[in-house]
C-alpha cells in the first residue's frame, strides 16, 4: 500500500475510533438515569464508529473478499488481525439495517410480538421469542454491558477497548505522513 494512501487511511481509522469512542460516556451515562433515547444514540455511535473502522480494515460485506487483502498492511500498521472485535459486524448490520429486520419479523413472526428499546437483562421479560426481541441493552455483570438483538448478545466493553487501543496507534501512524 502507497505511504500516502497509509496514512490517509490511519487518519480515518482514528477519527472512526473517536467517534464510536464518544458514545461511551452517551451509554454509560443514559443507563445511569434510564434515558432510552440518548442510550441508544450512544450504542449506535460506537457501534456504528466501530464498523467504520471495521470496514476500513476489511471492507464493507459486498466487498470484503476482495477488499480485505488489499487492507492487510493498513491491518498490521495498527496491530490489528482477525481475532479482533472489530472484525465481527453482526450488530453494526442489525442496526444500521433495522428496517431489513423489521421486514423479516413481519413475515417470520406468527404473534407478532415487538419488543424493542428495552434497559435490562432479556430474562426480565417473558413470552416473546429471540426474533421479536429488537434492542435490548442489558448493562446487568457479569455479562453487561452488552447488546442483545435477535438472541445474539454483542459485548460493548471488547469494541471501546479495542477502538481505544487503535486509536492510539492509528494518531500516531497517521501523523507520520510520508
Amino acid at each position: 500500500m502507497d505511504q500516502l494512501l497509509l496514512r490517509v487511511f490511519q487518519g480515518h481509522v482514528a477519527a472512526q475510533c473517536r467517534f464510536a469512542l464518544a458514545g461511551v460516556p452517551v451509554i454509560n451515562e443514559s443507563a445511569r438515569q434510564g434515558d432510552h433515547d440518548r442510550l441508544w444514540i450512544g450504542c449506535q455511535m460506537l457501534v456504528l464508529g466501530a464498523g467504520n473502522v471495521s470496514k476500513a480494515l476489511w471492507g464493507d460485506g459486498r466487498h470484503r473478499s476482495t477488499l480485505a487483502p488489499r487492507r492487510r498492511t493498513l491491518r498490521a500498521s495498527l496491530n490489528v488481525t482477525d481475532a479482533s472485535p472489530l472484525h465481527q459486524v453482526a450488530i453494526r448490520n442489525h442496526l444500521e439495517h433495522f428496517d431489513e429486520r423489521i421486514d423479516r419479523w413481519w413475515g417470520q413472526s406468527s404473534r407478532h410480538n415487538f419488543l424493542d428499546d428495552m434497559i435490562g437483562p432479556p430474562s426480565a421479560v417473558a413470552g416473546f421469542t429471540e426474533m421479536e426481541m429488537f434492542r435490548i441493552y442489558d448493562p446487568t455483570p457479569p455479562s453487561g454491558p452488552r447488546i442483545v438483538f435477535w438472541g445474539e448478545s454483542f459485548d460493548l466493553q471488547p469494541l471501546a477497548e479495542e477502538c481505544s487501543r487503535i486509536l492510539t496507534i492509528a494518531s500516531r501512524e497517521a501523523g507520520r505522513w510520508p
